[in-house]
């Protein structure tokens, strides 16, 4: 017998909706069910619930049961009451949640009534920072003291009035001076804030002092505790997320009875209908948490400025009602996710224009109406003033300009986010089974934000599951099967650790798997969960000993995983910190009574990435909105021609600067020059090697001279530092400033110019460090950063590296931000990275640089000698990139060879030719290596590549015998997964291994690129032109290592195997024999052809040893057998 309870179902066939019954009936069937059950839930909404949009193929959670009893058929309408404890009810269900992966914020949910469009826009055009009011950063302010205040009192309520007054002024200025930056872009003054902050202080204290007594006439309800503050909860039962001010024990005098409460602090004058709403949801997050302890009885909403509580009994209708405008929304953001068109509720009608008009969401919602839903051609248009004015803003043009990106950026993010369900079964990708070992405080001198570490463990057997997830990358913790959820953690380390036996301490562990992988087979789970150890630097005994203990996975339906730990064992640890968290949130008390270390954590990313392309939109809609980016628009949508100074402002500033020019060839003089007298905006072609950073330093130099400000921008911090470092060792007098979040990301040597823009002691130092610094740098992606934003139009120029390589919605961020834009870039070898065919042929593979390149010829400036490449390697890019553009620059660097101090024979003849100083280009091709594997192995390195990994590591071993140092080689590859093996497996050698991406400040003697294709059905990469990127940075020998069969015949990638044919600038590598010694332990593990797990294997291989070579030391036939 079947039964499922609260189980996620997939919608099979299109819903029955009959009109006069007002009741669609929906067919269900599991997710993973092949047909085979005989099985067909089914579920009949009625009332309100008709409405709710389903369509064929979605995915809903049935909160209720589906057994024999019921004959697998549930109700659900509103006016009944579910109890799960009364037997009639077995015919009901509590709610349905449409798309439960989507996590929709409690506050969309409820600023969405009474209109569907504001919660929609909210989340499209989402930016906390891009249109602050006064008393939003003051409502902000006081949460952040309430929120100090409340982990102040933890655990001493009863003292509540003997908090000194210093204590409490402490927290104040604390609290003010982390929204220094929002006060300043809201021309608000600080002691406006502390004085409002102080008042609101006092009434929060007077109020907790009257509602934590027990003898109180005044309330029916005594606050007892305070067991977490700002805690986000994240629900997979019901779809949605939220951040609760405080969680608090209550006790109902009446009843006399405790039980867990959500308390929401408002600052505004009133009670309002969202602010109820809120406190409801949060009502359904405490009770998944902390189950029969909680109750919605009794819900606590403070009004600080009128002094009132409201205590808040939530009706089963009120939580249908959000429920459903919750669905409604996951509908819609699905759509938007899937790159189809949205069907919005229209505009508000007359009646209830005033919500129009005071909606924070009006400017883009006219936008969309005008530009998308074509309202001026419906019966009813808008009169309030925005809508007025967005309409005379919006010229016809602008609206299409809006139109054609609006639906290109939503193919590209349907297409981004569809990459991650491919890649798992599963939405998110996450490191699971996690257990945490310990939680640290870290204290910092002059730190306003609580910081803690945490270390989690998992056991390692022979096989784990290996996710993305690496030292520096930023993450989600999140407590399996729970609504528990911190997000933004940084990891500081990622290694392999002893297993802490006061969290492991018995021989058994029970690992629980959520439903859906419960009923995936053992060879799925082996297929698409476990990657070798050896990425994880495992050494070769230890991996054996791994493998030997390789324990069966016993997957049942009804059975969890169970797995034998033996003593001694190593585990995978993470080490993450986490800022602005209050370490109180992980205390059992605020945790439903568990510790931390019995919750089986995981870390997860999110679902969809949806923060680029929120700063696309917002670009657009500022450039489009605002009356100060006319410039702008006029270059970027109407197409007007760029201005210059006059000739003889140009003549001046060549005499001015003739000192800081006088060195720069004639290319880079004028580049220069109409640069700092370009109005609008000025294109460089930089071609490679033809000294881009020379003249950005030679701008900043002159630009500051003539006392201008200037904003330095790249797509990546790499590239910002390595650009910033320049500019001060050349000119050590500049005063600068890096704008970075992570401070730790930044190079080090930049660390006295480093902040992360939000933590100031004051206004006056914010306008001191404007006034006397004259170059900032931040990357691209920072547009919409406070700091940034109280900058905007103040820049004189915004310099903006590889714009080539930006799409156009993102650059046009750094347009706004100064009077004039100078951008550098090359459209010959780098261009946007598209995921979706369909929006690359629509216009998002070609960035703004090269369309204002293709239509002002007359204007761009190209800087074609090169100072970089010998006469070979420039003969070979400027064959198959350039078609002859590029010139030498210097004549010295044209006949440069490579030298080595030790003249070394290499071990093999294949190396020796390599080595050669002749061949300043080498293909090597594995062809014929690749044709004696088996098709399996193939398989198994669709990502990496042995063969490259042993061939580069050969290569680099032979370089650095012979003297050649490690700062001047480079290993370039286009896939992260076997970058990562090359890291590994190069770590002795410490040599530079750089993703294709980031290989923009490199400059070598030697770089080896690593094609990675083992098989032409898994590309290297979408433009195989990127793989030009790795071929430029070289000075002296470029070595391409690659199979020749398995690129050639796809463009552009072709020009560049033809032309070395003609030169026979390649190697084939015959015989395995030779690369061998060379491979990577992990391809020892993985595949079939060198795995030799058992020990009869071994000394079999030994005695064999023996047999046919002299006889030798023990410790030379161990590694003679290593090495074979």
């Amino acid at each position: 017998m079947y039964v499922f309870t609260d189980r996620i179902f997939e919608v099979c066939g299109p819903p029955n909706r009959e009109e006069s019954s007002q009741t669609q009936t929906i067919v269900l069937k599991l997710p993973e069910d092949g047909g085979e059950s005989p099985v067909r839930p089914k579920v009949l909404l009625r009332g309100n619930w008709y409405k709710t949009p389903i369509d064929e193929g979605d995915h809903i959670r049935v909160i209720g049961t589906f057994c024999l009893e019921n004959e697998y058929t549930l109700v659900l309408e509103n006016g009944y009451t579910y109890d799960p404890n009364v037997k009639s009810d077995i015919n009901y269900a509590e709610y349905i949640i449409l798309e439960p992966d989507i996590m929709v914020s409690s506050t969309t949910i409820t600023s969405s009534f009474p209109c569907v469009r504001r919660g929609v826009f909210s989340e499209i055009f989402k930016s906390s920072s891009i249109e602050k009011k006064g008393n939003m950063v003051l409502g902000n302010i006081v949460h952040s003291t309430f929120e100090k205040f409340v982990a102040r009192i933890h655990k001493e309520m009863e003292s509540i009035k003997e908090i000194k007054k210093s204590e409490v002024t402490e927290m104040i200025n604390e609290a003010v001076s982390s929204h220094i930056v929002s006060l300043r872009q809201v021309n608000m003054p600080e002691e406006h804030a502390r004085e409002f902050l102080k008042k609101s202080v006092n009434a929060i204290i007077t109020w907790l002092g009257g509602i934590m007594k027990p003898d109180s006439k005044e309330f029916n309800i005594q606050l007892k505790e305070c067991v977490g503050t700002e805690q986000e909860y994240q629900s997979t039962k019901y779809g949605f997320r939220g951040k609760i001010d405080s969680i608090v024990v209550l006790k109902d005098k009446k009843l006399n009875e405790d039980s867990f409460a959500a308390l929401e602090l408002k600052t505004g004058k009133k009670e309002q209908g969202h602010h109820r709403a809120q406190v409801i949801l949060y009502a359904l997050l405490i009770m998944e948490r902390f189950a029969e302890s909680a109750s919605p009885r009794n819900l606590l909403l403070y009004i600080m400025k009128t002094g009132k509580t409201h205590i808040i009994k939530a009706a089963r209708e009120e939580f249908c009602a959000l429920i459903q405008r919750r669905n409604e929304l996951a509908k819609l953001q699905k759509l938007c996710n899937l790159g189809k068109p949205m069907i919005l509720p229209p505009m508000l009608n007359e009646k209830k224009a005033k919500e129009c008009e005071f909606c924070y969401m009006n400017r883009q919602c006219s936008m969309y109406a005008l530009a998308i839903e074509n309202i001026e051609e419906s019966s009813y248009i808008p009169r309030f003033p925005k809508f007025t004015e967005s309409r005379t803003t919006m010229c016809a043009l602008s609206r299409d300009y809006f139109k054609k990106w609006f639906e290109i950026i939503a193919i590209e993010q349907s297409s981004y986010n569809s990459s991650f369900n491919k890649k798992k079964k599963r939405v998110l990708p996450r490191e699971e089974n996690l257990r945490m070992v310990e939680v640290s405080p870290i204290i910092e001198a002059c730190s306003s934000t609580n910081t803690f570490t945490v270390r989690l463990q998992k056991p390692i057997y022979g096989y784990m599951k290996l996710i993305d997830f690496n030292e520096g990358n930023y993450t989600n913790l999140h407590g399996t099967g729970t609504t528990i959820h911190i997000s933004k953690g940084i990891i500081l380390k990622k290694h392999i650790a002893q297993l802490d036996e006061r969290v492991f301490p018995s021989n058994k562990v029970k690992i629980e798997y959520e439903d859906d992988m419960k009923n995936e087979t053992k060879n799925e789970l082996k297929k698409h969960c476990f990657v070798s150890l050896e990425d994880l630097g495992e050494n070769e005994k230890e991996c054996e000993k791994e493998e030997a203990e390789l324990k069966q996975f016993d997957c049942k339906k009804s059975d969890p995983v169970k797995s034998q730990i033996p003593k001694g064992r190593k585990a995978l640890e993470y080490i993450i910190e986490f800022r602005g968290v209050n370490r109180m949130n992980l205390e059992p008390s605020s945790l439903g009574g568990k510790h931390s270390s019995e919750i089986i954590w995981r870390l997860e990313s999110e679902t969809t990435n949806t923060y680029q392309f929120n700063i696309m939109r917002n670009n657009l809609f500022l450039m489009l909105m605002k009356h100060e980016f006319k410039k702008q628009k006029n270059y970027i949508v109407y197409n007007h021609e760029p201005t210059f100074e006059d000739d003889e402002a140009l003549d001046r500033y060549e005499k001015t600067f003739s000192h800081y020019v006088e060195d720069l060839n004639e290319e880079q003089k004028i580049a220069v020059i109409r640069s700092l007298g370009t109005k609008e905006f000025q294109c460089i072609l930089s071609l490679p090697g033809t000294g881009e950073m020379l003249v950005i330093e030679r701008i900043v130099k002159c630009a500051t001279i003539l006392k201008k400000k200037v904003l330095l921008m790249a797509s990546n911090n790499s590239l910002v530092d390595a650009t910033l470092i320049n500019i001060k060792e050349k000119y050590p007098d500049l005063k600068l400033f890096r704008l970075n979040n992570d401070a730790k990301g930044t190079d080090s040597r930049l660390i006295n110019e480093t902040r992360n823009g939000n933590t100031w002691e004051s206004k006056n130092e914010i306008d001191q460090l404007i006034e006397e610094t004259q170059v900032f740098s931040t990357t691209t992606m920072s547009m919409f950063h406070p700091f940034l934003l109280g900058l905007i139009q103040k820049f004189d120029y915004v310099i903006v590296q590889e714009a080539s390589a930006i799409t156009e919605p993102i650059t046009i961020g750094p347009c706004l931000l100064g009077k004039a834009v100078i951008m550098f870039g090359d459209y010959y070898i780098s261009n946007p990275s598209v995921k979706s065919i369909d929006a690359d042929r629509k216009g998002l593979g070609r960035s703004l640089f090269k369309r204002l390149c293709d239509q002002y010829t007359s204007k761009i400036i190209v800087l074609k000698h090169q100072y970089r490449m010998n006469k070979n390697i420039c003969k070979l890019i400027n064959s198959i990139a350039y078609s002859g553009l590029m010139k030498h620059g210097s004549e010295a660097v044209k006949v440069a060879k490579i030298c080595y101090p030790n003249e070394v024979i290499a071990r093999f003849p294949w190396i020796q030719e390599v080595k050669s100083p002749e061949r300043s280009v080498v293909f090597l091709n594995i062809d014929n290596v690749l044709k004696k594997t088996m098709p399996s192995d193939i398989c198994t390195m669709r990502t990496k590549n042995f063969y490259e990994a042993a061939v580069i590591k050969g290569l680099v071993c032979a370089f650095l015998e012979s003297g050649i140092q490690t700062r001047d080689i480079a290993v370039v590859s286009p896939i992260r997964n076997h970058l990562y093996m090359l890291q590994n497996h190069l770590r002795e050698q410490k040599v530079k291994c750089v993703n294709i991406e980031r290989v923009g400040e490199l400059s070598k003697d030697i770089i080896i690129v690593s094609c990675v294709k083992c098989t032409r059905v898994f590309p290297s990469l979408k433009d195989i032109r990127r793989l030009y990127l790795g071929f430029v940075r070289v000075k002296k020998k470029l070595i391409i290592v690659g199979s020749k069969n398995n690129i050639i015949g796809i463009e552009p990638i072709n020009k560049f195997i033809k032309y070395i044919d003609t030169k026979n600038w390649y190697l084939d590598i015959n015989n395995l024999q030779q690369i061998i010694r060379y491979l990577p332990k992990e391809a020892r593990r993985v595949m079939s052809k060198f795995k030799t797990t058992r020990k009869q294997d071994r000394e079999d291989l030994k005695v064999k040893i023996k047999k046919t070579s002299p006889v030798k030391s023990e410790t030379e036939t161990s590694k003679l057998v290593k090495n074979q």
